[in-house]
């Protein structure tokens, strides 16, 4: 079963608990704050007991959504382009191969969260060139 994890937390080093918890999961970053993945009930709940006690009584929310394979198969992603300057010369990974070639996110200047693999950047793009799943009704 699908799982989304979203979480609104500010402390940077707590952030980046949550999120390498995320990944320790198998989870794929989705959005800046949520992740997204295939997880069982009993794994689930592991995640759910390992984010509690990493946030503990500090402030923040995190959320965990179950979804079930229909409901996932729903999904839409709606992506504009890219930002004007982002990656240039704050880019870590280098190399001319764009955004959405390395499955990554918008870009960010300045300070702040980290960056990650955005879940089904490929779908996306087969989407928009006419291929891929079953799509939405209008």
């Amino acid at each position: 079963m699908q799982t989304l994890v979203i979480y609104d937390i500010r402390d940077d080093r707590l952030r980046n608990r949550i999120a390498e918890a995320c990944k320790d999961y198998g989870l794929l970053r989705v959005q800046w704050s949520a992740f997204l993945g295939d997880l069982n009930h009993n794994r689930r709940q592991e995640l759910e007991q390992r984010l509690r006690r990493a946030l503990g009584r500090k402030p923040g929310n995190i959320q965990l959504y179950p979804l079930c394979e229909h409901d996932a198969g729903l999904r839409v992603e709606i992506a504009g382009a890219a930002a004007p300057g982002a990656g240039g010369s704050g880019d870590e990974d280098g190399g001319s191969e764009s955004r959405a070639e390395r499955g990554r996110g918008p870009g960010r200047t300045g300070g702040g969260r980290g960056r990650g693999g955005r879940a089904g950047a490929g779908e996306g793009a087969a989407r928009r060139a006419g291929g891929g799943g079953p799509r939405r009704r209008r």
